[in-house]
């Protein structure tokens, strides 16, 4: 029951630590703006002698509210539909994602912005301990790329206090961040899970030019510990990520580069009646991302994509894994306020050192609307 326990929680804290909080900024003069769409994610996994599929449809919708002058709310929820077809389990489960509310306010001449944020509990919690509970396990494998791993939580409440300002040439930015987790029921019959709170700082340097924009910056994240009934489970790895990019615009064509390391530290799993254990459970990871944007005729606009993402091994046993996704990009302005896009990927790649091989197909279709 204890590994059966540690697993089922380990599954849900790399959701949770692969799952994208909404953002915190002020857009000076922005309209009312809402954006909706479907992404379907088909993932196949072959090992030696099996062959296990995913299948993921994510629904997001998401809206951008300016109240009044330096004061802007966000609103944020989704649907998704996820299945597995493991030949010893096959599952499915539907159902809502937290609804996520964000409230900014910038002050001191927009040199520092404060912002509250919640995380209601709207999601789809009490998974059953059997096939649902294998689902959120292949979900929570870092090497598979789908972009909704969870569904409810407890109630979340986060602080955020940030600053900006222009030095030489340089827009430079920094924030600190508090995330509240609380309490809820995961799987049926195990209450009472509440996951460790984080910490978060932010950097950021930007260098606009007439054709080129530079920036970098760096996050720091780090994990309280998760309990059970009050008892100790395990703590996150804390993590440093640094990244660095280029835009470049010119002409009828954008083109965006960038390239991102993420560098963990050890997670910690605590068992009733013994020592705590250390070791690294995610590997350390780098990633390449990289678009390019044409005009092709009025109103429309199309271009390549690419991904590329390498994870290393861990202190389990779990060798490197690298996948990358190659697509293409189709866009087209309806209106002045309304643009609809369109996106297409192949994925590939291999687990595992090469023991697992990946392949899978990405489609997005997303609407822009400004109301």
């Amino acid at each position: 029951m204890t590994k059966m326990c540690t697993k089922l929680i380990l599954a849900l804290v790399l959701v949770a630590a692969l799952a994208l909080p909404i953002s915190a900024q002020i857009v000076a003069d922005a309209p009312t703006e809402g954006r909706t769409g479907v992404t379907y994610t088909h993932w196949k996994v072959e090992y030696d002698t099996a062959e296990v599929t995913l299948s993921q449809t994510w629904i997001p919708i998401s809206v951008f509210l300016p109240i009044q002058e330096n004061l802007e709310a966000q609103v944020f929820f989704s649907t998704a539909s996820s299945s597995v077809d493991a030949g010893f389990a096959d599952a499915r489960v539907t159902g809502l994602g937290d609804l996520r509310l964000q409230l900014n306010k910038s002050v001191m001449e927009d040199q520092v912005l404060l912002s509250l944020g919640m995380s209601v509990p709207t999601g789809k919690t009490e998974l059953d301990l059997g096939a649902e509970s294998t689902l959120l396990q292949i979900l929570a494998e870092s090497y598979l790329d789908v972009p909704s791993r969870r569904w409810g939580e407890g109630l979340g409440l986060n602080f955020l206090v940030g600053g900006a300002q222009q030095w030489r040439g340089l827009s430079l930015a920094a924030s600190i961040a508090y995330w509240y987790s609380g309490a809820y029921t995961p799987y049926e019959g195990y209450d009472d899970y509440n996951p460790g709170d984080v910490f978060r700082l932010v950097a950021r340097a930007q260098k606009p030019g007439d054709e080129v924009t530079w920036s970098g910056g760096l996050a720091y994240a780090y994990y309280g510990t998760d309990k059970v009934d009050g008892d100790e489970t395990f703590r996150q790895s804390p993590y440093l990520q640094l990244y660095g990019g280029l835009d470049y615009r010119r002409d009828e064509m954008r083109m965006s580069h960038y390239l991102r390391f993420t560098i963990r530290g050890d997670n910690e799993t605590y068992v009733e009646g013994a020592e705590s254990q250390t070791l690294k459970l995610y590997g350390n990871e780098a990633q390449l991302l990289s678009r390019v944007i044409f005009d092709v005729a009025p109103q429309w606009q199309a271009g390549p994509t690419l991904s590329i993402r390498y994870i290393a091994g861990n202190d389990i046993g779990f060798d490197e894994s690298y996948t990358y996704r190659i697509g293409g990009l189709v866009g087209k302005s309806l209106t002045e306020k309304h643009s609809l896009y369109l996106e297409a990927r192949y994925m590939g790649g291999s687990a595992n050192g090469g023991d697992i091989s990946l392949s899978g197909l990405q489609l997005m279709l997303e609407l822009k609307a400004e109301l």
